[in-house]
């Protein structure tokens, strides 16, 4: 997969939530922050290659993802973000980030972005450095790239749960962060699903 494509499902991501989000609550998505996205999603492309490229040497069978869930794991541990592993058979997890609201009972706004992470029973060919090492077994339909691209997605959101990325010129988002007027919480789970080569219908 291409890094820019990479790069730009990544910044895609992190964009759905906040699209949600502006539906009621900001005042539209302006420029300053479509770019703001894009360039920390720039940011973080050789990291994200990186995540592909280890997760595309350990392809497994649906609901026997276990390599692959403790990489998730390890991978959302080092980012602080919180969540519930042992889903669906026991290899799916759910991760969740969220904005806070302002005081009061605003209630909450949830988004999930979900990725597939089971391979195919595919003989992969030799030649590449990342190749399978799970014989038999190949991650021939890009689900190695989809859990990337969700870890890449969960880095910016923690980053925007902690305030860190929020730039103080992108109005859309800021203004209403720091305004008095009451706010939902704004929650983005992450679902890693399993077995959805074997006909899973997600997780319960």
């Amino acid at each position: 997969m291409k890094p820019l494509l990479l790069i730009f499902y990544v910044a895609f991501l992190v964009l759905c939530p906040l699209l949600v989000f502006s539906q009621g609550f900001l005042n539209g998505i302006d420029d300053k922050l479509l770019k703001h996205i894009f360039d920390a999603s720039k940011d973080i492309d050789s990291w994200v290659v990186a995540l592909r490229r280890d997760l595309h040497t350990i392809p497994e069978p649906g609901f026997k993802e276990h390599q692959t869930a403790a990489y998730i794991r390890n991978v959302l541990d080092f980012l602080e973000v919180n969540y519930t592993s042992g889903l669906a058979h026991g290899t799916g997890i759910l991760a969740e980030v969220s904005i806070p609201g302002t005081s009061g009972d605003a209630g909450e706004v949830v988004v999930v972005l979900r990725a597939d992470m089971d391979a195919l029973p595919v003989l992969e060919p030799s030649g590449i450095l990342f190749r399978s090492n799970n014989e038999g077994w190949m991650h021939a339909c890009g689900h190695d790239g989809h859990v990337a691209m969700l870890l890449g997605a969960a880095a910016l959101l923690k980053h925007y749960e902690q305030l860190h990325l929020l730039s103080p010129s992108s109005s859309s988002l800021s203004s209403v962060l720091s305004s008095p007027t009451p706010r939902p919480r704004m929650v983005v789970r992450l679902a890693f699903q399993p077995a959805e080569e074997g006909g899973a219908t997600g997780l319960p």
